[in-house]
């Protein structure tokens, strides 16, 4: 079990729109992030997309996008962007196309992260060939980036931050793979959100 308490590395999945392919209102997700974010202006923290053109759609439509409280980065740039987010004071939100392995973003540099999709691998030779081998191969690896994404920002006994997942795929996903997370992560979802009924600010488009 984790020593670090479940109150400071809550996940929480905020009814939204289904992220899976040809399903997802983007309109609709957009407006969540930006309650999450306007909601918490007083701190810091990062959105992952998952994706380049999800993560493009969403600062054209966001209405902190010309606030400049966004920052984002490119596949070249990584280290030099993340520096300069830390240097930066609140409000400030990372926005990641991608959910970055081995980012550490502790204490003040990131109070709360918001998961745009349920980061299932995209397709890949390599992968569907081990998926022939292991059924579940392509669900375990999308639950240890979740948990992974959890884990980043609470880096300590007194560290905390929020975790939002803002796809509503989530909701048959950790149904049909609770298994494949660790007891220490079970602790830290939010059993009400896990069956997609958490109450949340109606959107309004």
């Amino acid at each position: 079990p984790s020593p670090i308490p479940v109150k400071d590395r809550r996940l929480t999945q905020i009814k939204t729109t289904s992220m899976q392919r040809g399903r997802a209102e983007m309109a609709t997700w957009a407006v969540r992030a930006d309650q999450i974010i306007g909601a918490r202006l007083d701190r810091k923290g990062v959105f992952h997309t998952t994706s380049y053109d999800r993560k493009a759609e969403f600062f054209r439509r966001s209405k902190w996008t010309k606030e400049g409280i966004l920052m984002t980065h490119g596949k070249d740039d990584l280290e030099e962007v993340i520096q300069a987010f830390k240097a930066r004071p609140a409000p400030c939100v990372l926005v990641s196309p991608s959910i970055v392995r081995g980012l550490d973003l502790p204490g003040n540099d990131a109070r709360y992260s918001i998961i745009g999709k349920v980061p299932w691998p995209p397709p890949d030779p390599i992968l569907e060939a081990r998926k022939l081998l292991d059924r579940e191969y392509l669900p375990a690896e999308t639950m240890k980036v979740i948990m992974q994404t959890v884990g980043r920002d609470v880096r300590y006994v007194g560290d905390w931050s929020e975790h939002f997942i803002i796809d509503d795929f989530w909701v048959p996903f950790s149904r049909n793979y609770w298994h494949l997370g660790t007891r220490a992560f079970h602790e830290s979802v939010d059993k009400v959100s896990k069956e997609g009924v958490h109450q949340c600010p109606p959107i309004k488009l």
